[in-house]
Formats: C-alpha cells, sequence, structure tokens
C-alpha cells in the first residue's frame, strides 16, 4: 500500500488491501508448488531404503493409508504398489521441464508454470507419500516387493532436491515479506479515525491471522497449510458479470465519526417481495443453498441499498445476497 494511504479513501484502501492480498496468495500458490515437489522428491529418494522400525513417522503414513488398505492382502497390495509406481514414474516424466529449470538457477521459476503444474505436483506428492507408506507397510509385514525404480540416478535426483529446496526457501522468503508488507498496510489503515466498528473489527482479525500466519511460517512449517487460508480472506466479492462496481465511500465520511453500529444506511426504495426475504432458494432445485458470505465491500454496499428489515448479520453471514 502507498505511504499515502492517509490520503486515500478508507473504500480506495481496501481495494489496495485487496491486491496485495490477491499477490500474497498467487505467492502462496507458487511457494506451495516448490515445496511439494520437494517432498515427492524426498519421498522418491526414500522409498530406496524404507526400514519402518527404524523411522517413527512411518507409523503415522501407514496409518494414513486407512483401514480398508491396510487390510488388503499382501497381493493385493503388491499389485497396487506397482501401479502406484507406473503413475509416479508418468507424473514425473511430465514435471522433468520444470524441475530441470529449478535446477538450472537461471532465474526464479515462472509463476504461471508453478501454477499449470501444481495438480501434477499435488498428485505426485500425494502418490508418493502412499507408496512410501505402502512399503513401509509390507517392510513391516516381511513380504517382499519390487524395488522402487528411480525416474533418475540417485545422485542426479539427489542434486535436483537440492536445487528444489533452495527454490522453496526463496519462495519461502517472498511469501514472509508480503505477509509482512500486508500486516503494515492493516496496522495503517486501523490508524484511522473515520473506520466504521465492523470493519475494524475485520481487520483486527485479520491482522491477528496475519501474524498467526507469520509465526507458524517463520517457525518453518508448511506453506499449504496457514492458519490463516488466503484466498478466503478476500475484502472484496466479485460482482455478477456484466455488472458496474459501486461507490461506497458513505459510510466512511469523516463527519460519521465511529458508529457504535454497522455503517449508517439511506432509505432504500420498495423492493419487490422475493428480494426482501434474507433467505436463499435454489432456483434450480427448489431447496434451500448454502448462504455465502459476502467480501466486505459488497457487504457494505449491500447494507447500504438493502431494506430496513434487514440486518447487518444477515448481509455478513450470506443470508441477504440483493
Amino acid at each position: 500500500m502507498a505511504d499515502g494511504v492517509a490520503e486515500l479513501t478508507p473504500t480506495r484502501a481496501l481495494q489496495q488491501l485487496e491486491e496485495s492480498r490477491t499477490f500474497l496468495q498467487r505467492l502462496i500458490v507458487a511457494a506451495s508448488a516448490i515445496e511439494g515437489l520437494k517432498h515427492s522428491v524426498e519421498d522418491m529418494l526414500a522409498q530406496g531404503a524404507v526400514a519402518s522400525d527404524d523411522q517413527p513417522h512411518m507409523a503415522r503414513f501407514i496409518e494414513g493409508l486407512g483401514r480398508k488398505v491396510r487390510n488388503l492382502s499382501d497381493a493385493e497390495v503388491r499389485l497396487r504398489l506397482e501401479k502406484l509406481d507406473r503413475r509416479i514414474g508418468g507424473l514425473f516424466s511430465r514435471l522433468v521441464p520444470l524441475i530441470e529449470q529449478i535446477s538450472s538457477g537461471d532465474a526464479p521459476v515462472d509463476e504461471a508454470k508453478l501454477v499449470g503444474a501444481s495438480n501434477d505436483i499435488d498428485a505426485l506428492k500425494r502418490l508418493s507419500r502412499t507408496a512410501l507408506a505402502v512399503r513401509g507397510m509390507l517392510t513391516r509385514r516381511g513380504v517382499a516387493f519390487a524395488d522402487f525404480r528411480l525416474p533418475l540416478d540417485r545422485e542426479r535426483l539427489q542434486t535436483q532436491l537440492l536445487a528444489i529446496a533452495r527454490e522453496e526457501q526463496r519462495a519461502r522468503r517472498e511469501v514472509i515479506q508480503q505477509v509482512r508488507v500486508m500486516g503494515s498496510d492493516i496496522r495503517k489503515l486501523l490508524q484511522r479515525p473515520d473506520l466504521p466498528v465492523a470493519m475494524r473489527h475485520l481487520l483486527d482479525q485479520m491482522q491477528a491471522g496475519l501474524l498467526a500466519n507469520l509465526e507458524h511460517l517463520k517457525a518453518g512449517h508448511s506453506v499449504a497449510e496457514l492458519p490463516l487460508p488466503i484466498e478466503t480472506a478476500s475484502f472484496i466479492e466479485p460482482l455478477p458479470e456484466g455488472s458496474e462496481p459501486q461507490e461506497v465511500e458513505a459510510p466512511f465520511s469523516e463527519s460519521a465519526g465511529q458508529p457504535e453500529q454497522p455503517p449508517p444506511r439511506k432509505q432504500a426504495p420498495p423492493q419487490p417481495a422475493h428480494r426482501n426475504s434474507p433467505v436463499l432458494k435454489d432456483a434450480t432445485a427448489g431447496g434451500t443453498r448454502k448462504a455465502v458470505p459476502p467480501g466486505l465491500l459488497r457487504a457494505l454496499w449491500l447494507w447500504i441499498r438493502s431494506p430496513w428489515d434487514v440486518s447487518w448479520r444477515d448481509i455478513r453471514e450470506g443470508r441477504y445476497r440483493g
């Protein structure tokens, strides 16, 4: 957010904060993909020396297979392991160009390529962990099984793993930096005397969530498992296609001060009966569908224009959609 945040209207400041959040979300997606790739290669390398008794985490991996898989016969488990190995090989082959680009270290990996490969990376991570757990389970049973054939020479794969780990640390630092930037932006916004109580409460929650995310990352925990999921923390809900963005400056005028209730609204014109009901009906199934909460700016826009019998809670919890 610009240093001149004090000169921006609160609405514009929130819009800039949303841009910052969107950028952070993109960084997290990219960092999560690299992190997943690192774990995949680690698990592939680990399958060459599975020892369930010597690896405390193996019991957890085996438990994660589920009772149905754990109860399969030895022959069924070996058959599934063969299929897993084939799928892992195919996925790794598709990701070789991306891995080689990371290994070259010439430049940061293009974000679009990481996003495009995220499904394959997620699948490779899941299947590599599953295959490792299956081998651990067979080892525990004392059953012989086929060795995992690494797609590359072990030494070369280990070299690539080191390069991926370096890229992961670089991506993690970018995420941490952007989390700090967002936290600073929110602190500046919270210093404004003209924020409505409802907005101040939401920003306080966001600030607390970002602090939890920062501590989580500094402790070395997964980028993909942040306490506050950034993708669900949008400040702005996209309007329906073809609609025009609305200005909602009125609730933030300096003369309004800090209201004890949600921002005041003007008398709305009479609405059709079906618009006054806060209950959402599914037009296709004829039943009630789950309410989806709107973003903050969208909620404020609805609040100004909604009938007087619609409460702020109805709007924030998504029961009234306008």
